[in-house]
């Protein structure tokens, strides 16, 4: 018998969990924040799912340019990764759409 499991996170994890259950690590180099952008677009509520293609278009272009510059100027008393900062992007960019999320949710389907 196999059983995979797939989790967001090993927040409340214990060492037990962890050492009875295979995991795998994807280094954030490999995956890229490309994939964070993705998932996030993927993720919409349905009124935003339209304009799904252009945020990930838009988002590419602007994060593009902000992670160069802070690579190159960026001063941070706490190492920051890519993924870190991109990852605080989305969490605003999903506090903009909650309202398009929560409407969906009183719709009637």
């Amino acid at each position: 018998m196999t059983m995979m499991f797939e989790v967001e996170d090993l927040a409340y994890a214990s060492p037990a969990t962890v050492s009875r259950c295979g995991m795998v690590f994807l280094e954030t180099k490999q995956l890229g924040w490309l994939a964070l952008v993705k998932s996030f677009v993927a993720n919409l509520p349905e009124k935003l799912q339209k304009q799904g293609e252009l945020l990930l278009h838009k988002s590419q272009y602007l994060l593009n340019g902000v992670l160069g510059w802070t690579r190159k100027y960026g001063k941070f008393l706490v190492h920051q990764s890519e993924m870190t900062l991109v990852n605080t992007y989305l969490q605003l960019m999903k506090a903009y759409t909650k309202s398009y999320a929560e409407e969906d949710a009183k719709v009637p389907k």
